[in-house]
C-alpha cells in the first residue's frame, strides 16, 4: 500500500510546502517598508542561489546510481 501512496503524497506535500513558503515570504515582504523589502528580497534570492550552488557542487543530492551504488542486482 505504501508503494502506491507515496508517489502521490510526496509531490502534493512538496507543492503545499512550496506554496506555504511563497505565501509567508510575500507576507513578510509586503509587511515591511519598500526600502527594506527590496534588499531583503535580494538577500533571500542570493541565499537560495548560494545554497543551490553548494548542493550542486558538493554532490549532496546525487542519486545512488551516479555514486556507483544503487539497487542493481548481480547475477
Amino acid at each position: 500500500m505504501e508503494r502506491l501512496v507515496l508517489p502521490f503524497v510526496i509531490p502534493v506535500g512538496v507543492i503545499i510546502a512550496t506554496l506555504l513558503i511563497i505565501f509567508i515570504v510575500s507576507r513578510i515582504l509586503l509587511g515591511v517598508p519598500r526600502e527594506v523589502a527590496v534588499p531583503l528580497a535580494m538577500v533571500m534570492a542570493t541565499a537560495v542561489l548560494i545554497g543551490s550552488a553548494v548542493v550542486a557542487t558538493t554532490g549532496g543530492n546525487r542519486p545512488a546510481a551516479s555514486r556507483g551504488g544503487g539497487s542493481r542486482r548481480r547475477r
